[in-house]
């Protein structure tokens, strides 16, 4: 993760996330993660380094982002990501893009 954060990339940071799975009306697929998975991925990023999408959206207009900013995006906005990474989100208190 240290590479990731290194002061040598010269791109802005998006990560996109797309399918998750639980035990109940969303199959596990190729690629998916459950919500488990999705609470690590924020906790090894750091809820601090994880910019609300309108504070990226206009740090990105003002091109005063640093960086180990990043964002996250979900695509295709599906079912799965409403039921269950959108709760994760809200408790977190991290606004994302939908595309």
């Amino acid at each position: 993760m240290k590479m990731y954060f290194s002061g040598n990339n010269n791109f802005f940071h998006g990560i996109m996330f797309h399918h998750f799975h639980d035990n109940e009306a969303h199959m596990k697929s190729q690629g998916s993660i459950d919500k488990d998975d999705f609470y690590r991925i924020i906790n090894f990023i750091g809820r601090n380094n994880i910019l609300d999408s309108d504070v990226f959206f206009e740090k990105l207009k003002k091109n005063k982002l640093k960086d180990k900013d990043v964002c996250l995006t979900f695509d295709d906005g599906i079912k799965c990501q409403i039921d269950i990474a959108l709760p994760v989100l809200e408790e977190l208190k991290i606004k994302s893009f939908f595309f």
